[in-house]
């Protein structure tokens, strides 16, 4: 597929089915734990790594307020000061999401 281009549509359909057909396991980040640690303590009803519209595979859902929230460490999210080597395409993903995300939740 070396040189090929993909059209919108098939790019679509191959991101929905990688967030809808995970092959991952998902295991708590330490940020995430803290987070998870919080709502708990405020007595606040979540849901938790669930897709939202196809868009993005969230880490919390807040359904009583409508609310996203996002845990994005260094590690993952192309932190220049501690991982200056990690994929430069993942904070216009994480843009993407967050602004097809607000789209649809309005």
């Amino acid at each position: 597929m070396l040189g090929k281009k993909h059209t919108k549509e098939a790019i679509q359909k191959m991101r929905e089915y990688a967030i809808n057909n995970s092959n991952r396991k998902f295991s708590d980040t330490s940020i995430e734990l803290k987070v998870e640690e919080e709502l708990k303590k405020r007595l606040i009803e979540y849901k938790k790594n669930i897709v939202i519209e196809n868009i993005a595979r969230v880490d919390f859902y807040l359904p009583d307020s409508n609310v996203i929230i996002f845990c994005d460490g260094c590690y993952w999210h192309n932190c220049k000061e501690h991982h200056p080597n990690s994929n430069p395409k993942r904070k216009e993903i994480d843009k993407r999401q967050t602004k097809e995300l607000n789209g649809n939740m309005i």
